[in-house]
């Protein structure tokens, strides 16, 4: 699929467009807002059904890859391409089905104990076992 961007000549801060500068569109915010200044920049883009509002931003063209990146999580995130297909919330399984999630402690949690006590002595022994070493 061919992109068409318009020639730009300046950048959305109003800063012309330097020699080996291309313009890349990055997800419109509200601190875009504050500081457009070349409101031509300011566009939108369909991906997936869904339009989305969109900034063109000139950036290095060996990091234009990476730079479209940003809208592309953004579009993916909108367009529910992470959502886990079968899955369900905690909260559903109590709200729909009447069960409780169990929990279970930590590999961690076992070792060290919930006790301060067992940490304080834990940190010694290793303290000392390191001295030993030493």
């Amino acid at each position: 699929m061919a992109t068409r961007v318009k020639k730009f000549t300046v950048n959305y801060n109003g800063d012309p467009i330097r020699e080996g500068e291309v313009m890349v569109p990055f997800p419109y915010t509200e601190l875009d807002a504050e500081c457009c200044v070349n409101r031509e920049c300011i566009s939108s883009v369909t991906q997936g059904g869904r339009v989305f509002r969109v900034i063109y931003k000139a950036v290095p063209e060996r990091w234009a890859k990476v730079a479209r990146s940003a809208l592309n999580l953004v579009e993916n995130e909108e367009l529910g391409h992470y959502d886990i297909p079968n899955s369900i919330s905690m909260d559903k399984l109590f709200d729909e089905f009447n069960m409780e999630v169990g929990t279970s402690p930590s590999a961690e949690d076992i070792l060290l104990g919930d006790d301060d006590q067992d940490l304080d002595d834990m940190l010694s022994t290793f303290g000392c076992l390191v001295q030993a070493h030493l």
